[in-house]
């Protein structure tokens, strides 16, 4: 997939009822393929297949991962801060 990445993203919670409510809302069984990210003007697409919770004691470690097109899409996420920083 050229010129597609990820990011992976770790929280730590003491709870996350919040959480697994969101990932509830966004499940999907479909897995992100690259033509649902190329040309999209997103920071990043939320892959909810790909979250993981992993309970240890009283906290629960959570991994989420989310896909960008590292081309257009940073492109347009640069252009989105420069817009913001020209009006302070």
């Amino acid at each position: 997939m050229p010129g597609i990445q990820h990011h992976k993203y770790l929280y730590m919670q003491s709870e996350i009822s919040w959480f697994l409510e969101i990932k509830e809302t966004l499940r999907s069984n479909d897995e992100i393929v690259s033509s649902d990210v190329i040309g999209t003007t997103f920071g990043g697409i939320f892959d909810p297949t790909q979250t993981e919770v992993v309970t240890t004691d009283d906290y629960q470690l959570i991994k989420t991962v989310s896909w960008y097109d590292n081309e257009y899409g940073f492109v347009c996420q640069m252009v989105r801060v420069l817009n913001k920083l020209a009006k302070i």
